[in-house]
């Protein structure tokens, strides 16, 4: 009906970054790899035994929480070296071609832990490190010669 107010449907919620950290992509024996461990895993829903998807979706890679999951995170145990006592922690190990569609070894790597949602990505460079990295060459004077 024209005169009334349309019903706005509700903004659809972001999701809230958990934790971020940054990780180095690395050589394996056969293929290239990323570990992560940590406290960061569990904040995000990712414990020990869950199943995961890994996706490639444009220039990141998207770790997924679902119970039919080709992947899980393994187990790690650590002993702490004063008390000798042992704790496990969860583990994301990617040892997969899949890595090399976005990122090369030795890169850098941007990592967003969402709630079930783990996404990789290059990190984003800021303003003042793309300046760095852009050349300035002067336009040649005149009488200015090329020597070949």
């Amino acid at each position: 009906m024209q005169g009334q107010a349309e019903e706005r449907q509700p903004d659809t919620p972001q999701p809230v970054i958990v934790a971020k950290t940054k990780t180095t992509v690395k050589k394996a024996e056969r293929s290239i790899r990323i570990w992560l461990e940590g406290k960061r895993l569990p904040r995000s829903g990712f414990e020990i035994g869950a199943r995961f998807f890994l996706r490639h979706r444009q220039n990141e890679l998207h770790v997924e929480l679902d119970a039919e999951g080709d992947r899980k995170i393994i187990s790690a145990t650590r002993t702490a070296n004063l008390t000798n006592f042992e704790t496990n922690r969860p583990v994301l190990k990617l040892d997969t071609e899949i890595i090399g569609l976005v990122f090369e070894v030795g890169e850098e790597v941007e990592v967003l832990f969402y709630d079930g949602l783990i996404v990789m990505k290059k990190p984003a460079k800021s303003s003042v490190n793309r300046l760095l990295q852009m050349r300035w060459v002067p336009e040649p004077k005149k009488g200015d010669e090329e020597c070949s």
